[in-house]
């Protein structure tokens, strides 16, 4: 494993005044945000509420840039070896971001130098999600990381079956919850990667679950949306679509959005 040791960073940022979003993000955002620059095919345009916000997206240019929110000038742009796919992390004054290239990148905030790069060995799809200087993401192949940010090295990983993990991570306390390609939402203690609890579906879950509360929502390839228990991994509720669904879920206000591989999208709540 090819891994470099990250120096304590002096440029340290508030979290709070980052945002980080991926190309489908953005586009979804157009009136809010602005838009990336041209390797994207979009143009930039003026944010009204975006003073004081950077934005971080990465794209098959091989690049991650950030802008500016509020005038969508660049504040630098780091290249990596292939094309990006994922949403970078960020957390204290950093971000990480992985891609086809089979490294996970931690960039600082600041100026987007390389702090340290980690090799986990295969592409990556999903984005990664960061807890104290850890960060935690699967990839093409059949393993999920944990690495350990300040050594540049591999705390623990998790390999079950022979499939893929393109779902990203969600975390809250101890878990940490991922979808797999072998059917199954997983998930396992954060700090040891020992398995909590297994739930199975009908086909690949492609989807990135979101955590609220004590529930995990989470979509799959059998066109089935569902909300099971963090606690036990126990089904509590679920709906047929009947197409499938690898776009992650958006939860707010007591309400579940998602969607489908039917062109619509889907608002689930109380009447």
């Amino acid at each position: 494993m090819k891994a470099q040791a990250i120096e304590s960073s002096a440029d340290r940022i508030a979290a709070s005044a980052w945002r980080a979003v991926s190309h489908s993000a953005i586009s979804a955002r157009l009136s809010a945000e602005d838009r990336p620059a041209r390797s994207s095919g979009w143009t930039i345009s003026r944010a009204a509420d975006g003073k004081g916000w950077s934005i971080l997206f990465g794209s098959f240019d091989s690049r991650l840039y950030c802008l500016d929110a509020g005038t969508g000038r660049s504040n630098w742009a780091f290249e990596t070896g292939t094309g990006i796919k994922g949403t970078p992390a960020v957390a204290g004054g950093l971000t990480v971001v992985g891609g086809c290239d089979a490294m996970v990148h931690v960039i600082s905030l600041t100026n987007g130098t390389q702090l340290g790069e980690v090799e986990i060995g295969a592409p990556m799809l999903a984005s990664p999600a960061m807890h104290q200087r850890r960060a935690y993401v699967g990839h093409n192949e059949n393993v999920f990381f944990c690495v350990d940010l300040e050594r540049g090295t591999n705390l623990w990983s998790y390999k079950d079956r022979g499939f893929a993990y393109i779902s990203s991570p969600a975390m809250m306390g101890e878990r940490v919850v991922f979808g797999g390609r072998d059917k199954r939402l997983h998930c396992l203690n954060k700090d040891t990667g020992n398995v909590i609890w297994t739930f199975p579906t009908r086909s690949k879950v492609d989807s990135s679950p979101a955590i609220c509360a004590d529930k995990v929502v989470v979509g799959s390839d059998d066109g089935r949306l569902y909300i099971v228990s963090l606690k036990d991994g126990k089904e509590q509720w679920s709906y047929a679509i009947g197409q499938p669904i690898t776009s992650s879920p958006a939860v707010a206000d007591g309400k579940v959005v998602v969607g489908c591989e039917d062109g619509n999208v889907y608002c689930f709540g109380p009447k």
